[in-house]
């Protein structure tokens, strides 16, 4: 069996895709009424939530290449093809019948009221409401960068704790080959 190089993205995606889609799979409440619907369109026009969408399209075009390093026949070409599709795929699919746009109106519609639905709206058109909706992205991107920081702050003591653990269990650290191929399916735990 070959390595395909979209291989180890692919269950990310499919993961983040199931677990998008999930309230849908449950039993959906009703559909929201027509008035309520416009209000939620209205709502996520006025917070950018398309950006959203954007986010998820540009993290599994950084998982694809990523895993295109890792490709021996992929020319840029391929990788161009690639992120062509997958754009055009999202693009086309963001407001179409039960795509992005319709999921979020069920998200919202679930946990929303068309009184509260009324007041976001009223919120987000407000000075505070709306220099929120500006701010929203740079703190999200800060607390991205804060977050990573803080992960790779930890790195050292994990790895420590981790030396220590296993020591105390008579396992040696595991080692990594540069470049390798994903790893084949960790063999099932031993029962204690």
């Amino acid at each position: 069996m070959s390595f395909h190089p979209l291989q180890p993205w692919l269950p990310r995606l499919a993961l983040l895709l199931c677990l998008s889609l999930a309230p849908l799979a449950q039993a959906a409440p009703a559909a929201a009424n027509s008035a309520k619907r416009e209000d939620i369109a209205k709502l996520l026009k006025l917070t950018h939530s398309e950006r959203m969408a954007n986010q998820l399209v540009e993290l599994s075009l950084q998982g694809v290449r990523q895993s295109l390093k890792r490709c021996n026949n992929c020319t840029r070409q391929t990788f161009d093809i690639i992120e062509q599709e997958t754009r055009k795929l999202f693009e086309d699919s963001l407001n179409s019948p039960g795509g992005w746009f319709d999921q979020m109106v069920r998200v919202y519609d679930a946990h929303f009221t068309a009184e509260e639905i009324r007041g976001l709206l009223r919120f987000y058109q407000s000075p505070l409401g709306k220099r929120l909706i500006s701010e929203t992205p740079l703190i999200a991107q800060e607390g991205l960068v804060a977050g990573q920081q803080w992960s790779q702050s930890l790195g050292g003591p994990l790895e420590q704790r981790i030396r220590s653990a296993l020591g105390k269990a008579g396992l040696p650290m595991p080692t990594m080959a540069p470049d390798a191929a994903p790893a084949a399916a960790l063999p099932e735990r031993t029962k204690r």
